[in-house]
């Protein structure tokens, strides 16, 4: 069975203390605006269709959000749902860019209330465009219960259509068609994990259009994911056990949990967690703040055999979000499979945690399916270095255990107006992670992304990160 890694979401080093309250989030100001200053209200969106996605308790159709069904960039077979929010609102809309590849919507939108919006974009519309291929979008390359990937592929292209239109290129250019639909002549980008990904593609083809980009948990288009993946897992390990060393705690812990996974795997609600699951357990723990911040505690408890230990792994495998398998193959298999060399995913697996050595292999696995799904490479040029004069935000997060942090500094080379930002403390994807994941709202990360967008040269603010 192929594992499924979602790519995904200032200060001193050491665990984050993840700040939940919204009391920082600015007032709304349009009614305290002077008539004559005030920039015009923007118009309506028109043909708007009902909302497919939850929206969150304190949003209502056609009132505060609007939806509508835009024709793929490639022919009107394929269409693109959009929910925006706040669609008349006379300022900077910010097109918002989900993670995954192949992440669904129903992960994100239900939690961009009032308070969650104006602490992370401000005063302004926010625009989520569902990727094609995906959730409620049309069509959505699901697959049917209990049905082989590969004989799933083969059913939609038996149905007529082509899987390599959905690639990254393909996504950039929907993002483009919704600004032309919806009247944003410029437009502002958010995205992390995949969604960086995607809107370095967005900057390479419709640079003229955005007027700003944050950019967090970078993927680089260049980047051979799976090796950099290996990467960003020891980084954070290495980190992880760093900050709680004052507290005696030393990754021993983890070569003494491996051995009981080998010599007497628990029974869990996944099955025996054995050494493999109890790798795919730890990686996912990394990818939750308050997961995170306990995994010494709960590899000390499992290799101690206490319950606590399993319990606390069960909770890390239960939280992943639903991808469209099919469409996310479609985007490796396109974009990123090309990049991947077996040899240096080897030396990077064999480099790394022994503990963790079964899981590098079943993740090194992955781009197995290509072949068999009959996804073939996209345009060579999407693999190679964006180079952009927009200004951007790149940020790393430093307990980031999916994207390293070298990729900042690759990315950043070849974009002139880049500004680069460490969280320290920090998981995959803190200033956009999907609140479905049970993440708090880390107010100073967010407000971290809101003054970039309100002006691109001011100083992010210092986010202290303190150890819980």
């Amino acid at each position: 069975m192929l594992l499924l890694f979602g790519l995904a979401g200032c200060g001193e080093a050491g665990s984050a203390r993840v700040d939940a309250s919204v009391d920082a989030a600015p007032r709304m100001d349009a009614d305290r605006m002077d008539a004559d200053t005030a920039p015009p209200l923007r118009p309506l969106p028109t043909d708007t269709v009902p909302c497919r996605l939850a929206l969150p308790s304190d949003a209502e159709d056609g009132r505060n959000v609007h939806c509508l069904d835009v024709a793929g960039s490639d022919g009107g077979d394929v269409s693109v749902h959009v929910t925006v929010f706040d669609a008349t609102m006379p300022a900077l809309p910010v097109y918002v860019l989900m993670g995954g590849p192949a992440l669904r919507g129903a992960a994100y939108v239900p939690h961009l209330g009032l308070a969650t919006r104006r602490l992370r974009f401000g005063e302004r519309p926010v625009v989520y465009v569902e990727q094609r291929g995906v959730g409620v979008s049309e069509p959505a390359l699901s697959c049917r219960f209990g049905e082989d990937l590969a004989a799933c592929a083969a059913r939609w292209q038996r149905e007529g259509l082509e899987l390599g239109r959905f690639d990254t290129a393909h996504a950039a250019d929907d993002v483009a068609a919704v600004a032309d639909r919806l009247g944003h002549a410029t437009f502002a980008l958010a995205g992390g994990s995949y969604g960086s990904r995607l809107g370095l593609e967005v900057l390479r083809r419709h640079g003229s259009r955005v007027e700003r980009a944050f950019l967090e948990s970078l993927v680089a288009p260049d980047d051979d994911f799976l090796r950099a993946l290996v990467e960003a897992s020891e980084e954070s390990l290495a980190a992880l056990f760093a900050a709680c060393a004052s507290e005696g705690c030393s990754r021993d812990v983890l070569a003494r949990a491996a051995e009981r996974a080998r010599a007497d795997p628990p029974a869990s609600s996944f099955g025996p967690m054995g050494e493999a699951l109890l790798g795919f357990a730890f990686f996912e723990a990394l990818y939750h703040q308050d997961l995170a911040a306990t995994l010494p505690g709960t590899l000390e408890a499992f290799a101690a055999g206490a319950p606590e230990g399993v319990a606390g792994f069960e909770a890390a495998l239960a939280r992943p979000p639903r991808l469209e398998r099919l469409a996310y193959f479609a985007v490796l298999c396109a974009d990123l499979a090309p990049l991947f060399d077996a040899a240096a995913y080897q030396r990077a697996a064999d480099a790394g945690a022994p503990e963790l050595a079964p899981l590098y292999a079943s993740v090194g696995a992955t781009f197995d399916a290509c072949e068999d799904l009959g996804l073939v490479p996209g345009p060579a040029a999407s693999r190679t270095p964006v180079t952009s004069a927009v200004p951007t935000l790149l940020v790393a997060p430093g307990f980031d255990a999916r994207t390293p942090a070298s990729a900042v500094a690759r990315v950043a080379a070849t974009l002139s107006a880049a500004r680069t930002l460490e969280l320290p403390g920090r998981v995959h994807t803190p200033v956009l992670g999907y609140q479905l994941e049970r993440r708090a709202l880390d107010a100073c990360a967010a407000s971290v992304l809101r003054g970039f967008l309100d002006d691109p040269a001011s100083p992010a603010p210092a986010c202290v990160a303190e150890r819980p």
